[in-house]
């Protein structure tokens, strides 16, 4: 559903995207590269230093900070359970930054047809339209069959930690969903927000 929601948003957004593509200059594209340059180094200093014990000691606690932030503070069995979660999960850094690596590659390329002389309204927001689906739907079938599986056990991982949790986290999280429902509400149709249920506590 959320996917739902996020397409409609983009749909909405395709022409003046493709508008403003179109007008990017050769120095504007080279700044996106460099951006991502930087981007990667971050990546690699905060996700791929060290060895796979301290990469995993990393993980924990990124993953302990994200629930922190939705639930507010969480007790030792909570965080004791978050480092078992963790550490069973099938997710691969490498994994992963082969596939970010390729969308960037990708989403390039797409920046500079975008700016081909003669390209059509009609084709070039099929080409938007066509990268968006690429994140969706990698061509990488090694990496649509990990994702499922990492899916799979991250809806369970949520599942089971929410289950852990006590009314008072439940309200903290209530409240920071809240703070985004507007921003959400502002991005949709009226005829799909009015379908969207309320954020309750």
């Amino acid at each position: 559903e959320v996917r739902g929601y996020m397409d409609e948003a983009f749909e909405r957004a395709i022409p003046s995207t493709v508008e403003i593509a179109s007008t990017l200059t050769p120095q504007q594209i080279q700044n996106i590269e460099q951006r991502y340059t930087k981007s990667n180094k971050e990546f690699h200093d905060e996700n791929l230093r060290g060895d796979a014990s301290q990469r995993l000691k990393k993980s924990i606690k990124r993953t302990v900070e994200r629930a922190e932030f939705f639930y507010g503070d969480l007790d030792n069995t909570q965080q004791e359970l978050i480092t078992r979660l963790v550490t069973l999960s099938p997710y691969d850094v490498n994994i992963w930054n082969t596939e970010r690596l390729r969308r960037q590659q990708d989403f390039m390329q797409v920046l500079r047809q975008l700016r081909e002389n003669g390209l059509s309204q009609e084709k070039a927001q099929a080409r938007l339209r066509a990268y968006v689906e690429r994140i969706h739907r990698s061509p990488n079938d090694d990496y649509r069959k990990y994702t499922e599986r990492l899916s799979q056990y991250n809806c369970a991982f949520v599942s089971n930690f929410h289950g852990t949790t006590s009314a008072a986290q439940r309200k903290h999280a209530a409240i920071k969903f809240k703070g985004w429902e507007s921003d959400i509400r502002a991005l949709l149709s009226p005829v799909r927000t009015a379908g969207l249920p309320q954020i309750v506590h």
